[in-house]
């Protein structure tokens, strides 16, 4: 006997659980899998499976101060 638990749905497949989109994205298909919203060169996929925000990227400025960067995703 196999048991789903809630943090392994994945209601459209993409293999970005259920509630990493909705922690995330609002919904659960709200991200594209390969998408970049937050411009830091990792995917959606990565920034799950690595343990990274997809809304928030770490910039140095030229300071060589680490400063976040927060994105939230427009609304199609």
């Amino acid at each position: 006997v196999v048991t789903v638990t809630d943090h392994q749905v994945d209601t459209d497949g993409d293999k970005l659980p259920d509630w990493w989109e909705l922690k995330y994205f609002a919904s659960k298909t709200g991200a594209d899998v390969n998408g970049d919203p937050d411009g830091d060169g990792w995917s959606n996929w990565l920034e799950f499976v690595r343990g990274g925000t997809p809304t928030a990227r770490f910039v140095a400025d030229t300071n060589n101060v680490l400063r976040l960067q927060v994105f939230t995703p427009l609304d199609d």
